[in-house]
């Protein structure tokens, strides 16, 4: 039986992105493998021990099996399901990377934009097979760094549809209408061009409510358009959520509306549609792929331009609610972590056998 290891580190901030990518891929494979001859291992924080369906095995994250790869066991395949994991096979070991997005290029300064590179390189020139999360995010990496010749391919993440049967009221739930968007609150989300958008008159029946940490300075700039516009009402930045308060909104709002600027996927656009609620979207990096022809989409970011777009978007998608509604569904299941898990096992098979 061929042993594999899958690290799910970052299970450690389960709150993050990469977090809950990790425990929702590490239940949907350990389900999905029962119906294989592989034996998986899954590095994990101790608390997380058993957590999962199927027979598991399971290694501890340690510093020490951080800093000497020697330490760690031999495997027939050790998959890092992101990048920026700091946890390496000992040699000899067949090594697959998934890479989800090169945003550092934009977001970080020359030197540390830099300093990443080299690293992601390093894993590269380590790895047999090389996946990536969006056809976008593969793009990138052809731009920034040598592949090597490496096998890569595409396998697009799964997205959870939010659970209505495990939602939680949050604090601050408005009165009438609203649109949701969550994400850490930074530049590269770009929420700012939202609250100008607000300000337009086609808007001014809609509260909106912007999720996620707002430690960074990027936060005060939205506060002071707030107040610039007189938006203290209809504009709520609720700071960090839990996952069931999340669910809440998303299955209350009236559209999902998500301006970033950088995603190596664009996870939230699915979770909005896995509702049945219509999106809208900037169409920089993968948000087009990944959204489709199901989203609607501003062209630029000029406050009138984008209200113009919203009131369209939500005459068309009110004109027939409820088949709009399901054709979103519809679409939006094809992202599920069934498939992702399926496929990553097929990898490998191959990978573990030589293929």
């Amino acid at each position: 039986m061929r042993k594999i290891l899958v690290d799910l580190g970052k299970l450690k901030d389960l709150n993050s992105g990469l977090g809950q990518v990790s425990l929702n891929f590490g239940h949907e494979l350990s389900v999905a493998s029962r119906s294989t001859n592989l034996s998986l291992s899954f590095l994990i924080p101790w608390n997380f021990k058993d957590k999962f369906d199927g027979n598991m095995h399971y290694v501890n994250l340690s510093l020490a099996r951080r800093w000497f790869p020697i330490l760690n066991k031999k495997y027939a395949l050790w998959h890092a399901i992101h990048q920026d994991s700091a946890y390496m096979p000992p040699r000899g070991v067949p090594y697959l990377l998934t890479i989800h997005d090169l945003n550092f290029m934009y977001e970080k300064s020359k030197e540390k934009a830099n300093k990443r590179l080299n690293t992601l390189q390093t894993k590269i020139e380590r790895a047999d097979h090389i996946t990536f999360i969006s056809q976008f995010a593969q793009e990138e990496a052809l731009k920034f760094v040598d592949l090597k010749g490496k096998s890569n391919s595409v396998i697009y993440n799964g997205v959870k549809t939010p659970d209505a049967k495990h939602m939680t009221q949050p604090a601050w739930i408005p009165t009438g209408e609203f649109l949701f968007t969550i994400g850490v609150v930074k530049p590269k989300k770009n929420f700012l061009v939202l609250v100008d958008m607000m300000s337009q008159p086609e808007l001014e029946d809609y509260t909106l409510i912007i999720a996620g940490n707002d430690n960074h300075a990027y936060a005060a700039e939205i506060m002071e358009a707030i107040a610039k516009y007189g938006l203290e009402d209809r504009v709520v930045l609720t700071g960090s959520i839990e996952e069931e308060e999340k669910n809440y909104y998303y299955h209350h709002c009236s559209a999902f509306v998500f301006p970033s600027l950088y995603e190596g996927f664009g996870l939230p656009v699915i979770e909005a549609m896995l509702c049945g609620k219509p999106v809208f979207s900037s169409r920089c990096t993968s948000l087009p792929e990944i959204g489709g022809n199901m989203a609607f989409y501003w062209d630029n970011f000029d406050a009138e331009h984008m209200a113009h777009v919203f009131a369209n978007g939500m005459h068309i998608y009110n004109s027939d609610e409820k088949s709009f509604s399901e054709a979103l569904k519809e679409y939006a299941s094809r992202y599920s972590w069934k498939q992702n898990a399926e496929a990553y096992l097929s990898l490998y098979e191959a990978m573990a056998h030589g293929k």
